[in-house]
């Protein structure tokens, strides 16, 4: 049988261990509860995010395809050996002018059949587009074959980043050339720099091309292959940016797509309003209209804080209900070895009086 000893010790090693249990239980479920609030938050940010993303990009889609209602556009391209050429070039060009002005757009410019820039909204700039062979870049292939050309890339001729937004121009029921806008973003990105969790948007190759956090612009979540990195090299979609990894590692996967990542940028981070390394939990939406996919990222310092103040709040609290089980029990145990040495001695004493009686009765006379 063990001795009182070995039961105490076992006994405090039991409410020990029912503390810790009972704060790691309250940690796991604080955290699943802020990770369901964390969850809920995101998924409300995603949803504005993708309309605000949505609005701004609807505002230029029509652009390009008014330009076919342009009678001097159209003579333009379909009668490229007109002798009056440079003068309704001249005119196309201030008539562009003007409506990028109007728009708040970067530029508007007309190619032809060949993919040369016949005339543009920036004709007066010494770094103009004018005669530039665009026929490589990808928005320009894709109007010509289906009528429309989406791409977010860097321009260049003078290196800046934006939306580009192509229609084919028809004279009839031919095609005549190309109408392309190009849209900044910046204000957007701006907007989202003043949020409290990261949120970035890819294109179809995993590039970063828009975001919050400047840092992580033009970066990419997966490894690009050589094959990829040689057909940016031919459209210069990036115009030869490094596009080196963002350092994202996926830890888990979570219901209704979200994910638990991990953030370990190398270099030099660029001061934010909030963390931009560590445990995020991200949740990303497709784009319609585009190829591009929306994450946001939430960070997971405050759950794991508020986690691990619950969860010592409840070991605490554990702590203290098992010392006072502990004291209890060793009341009663007082008590009750306190009681079994009052009823031995009160044994004995009755003991010790009839052994007296009997001695006494043994020794008496007859």
């Amino acid at each position: 049988m063990p001795s009182p000893r070995s039961l105490r010790r076992l006994t405090v090693l039991l409410l020990l261990g029912g503390v810790l249990l009972c704060g790691g239980m309250a940690y796991l479920l604080a955290q699943r509860m802020g990770q369901a609030q964390i969850q809920a938050t995101g998924l409300h940010r995603l949803e504005l995010y993708t309309a605000s993303l949505q609005r701004e990009i609807s505002k230029y889609a029509f652009l390009p395809g008014t330009l076919e209602l342009q009678k001097d556009v159209l003579s333009l391209l379909s009668t490229p050996s007109d002798t009056s050429l440079p003068r309704r070039a001249d005119s196309v060009n201030a008539y562009l002018e003007q409506l990028n002005e109007r728009a708040g757009t970067l530029s508007i410019y007309v190619i032809n059949l060949k993919g040369q820039v016949v005339a543009t909204s920036n004709w007066r700039r010494p770094d103009s587009f004018m005669g530039e062979d665009l026929r490589f870049r990808p928005y320009f292939q894709d109007a010509l074959s289906t009528g429309t050309g989406r791409l977010f890339g860097i321009g260049t001729t003078r290196g800046e980043p934006g939306y580009y937004l192509a229609s084919a121009l028809l004279d009839g029921s031919r095609t005549v050339g190309v109408a392309v806008t190009k849209v900044s973003l910046d204000q957007l990105e701006q907007s989202w720099s003043t949020v409290e969790a990261p949120v970035i948007v890819t294109d179809e190759n995993g590039v970063v091309i828009l975001g919050s956090v400047p840092d992580w612009k033009f970066t990419a979540l997966r490894p690009l292959d050589e094959a990829t990195r040689k057909a940016f090299d031919q459209t210069l979609q990036y115009n030869r940016k490094a596009l080196t990894p963002l350092g994202m590692k996926v830890l888990s996967d979570l219901d209704q797509g979200a994910r638990l990542v991990r953030v370990a940028r190398e270099g030099t981070e660029m001061a934010s309003v909030y963390p931009v390394t560590g445990r995020f939990l991200t949740q990303s939406r497709a784009l319609p209209g585009t190829p591009w996919t929306l994450t946001v990222f939430s960070h997971l310092a405050r759950a794991d804080e508020a986690a691990q103040s619950d969860a010592l709040i409840a070991t605490i609290g554990a702590a203290f209900v098992a010392l006072l089980g502990f004291m209890f029990n060793q009341r009663r145990r007082h008590e009750r070895d306190r009681l079994r040495d009052r009823l031995a001695a009160r044994e004995a004493l009755q003991a010790g009086v009839h052994e007296l009686a009997l001695q006494i009765a043994a020794k008496s006379p007859l």
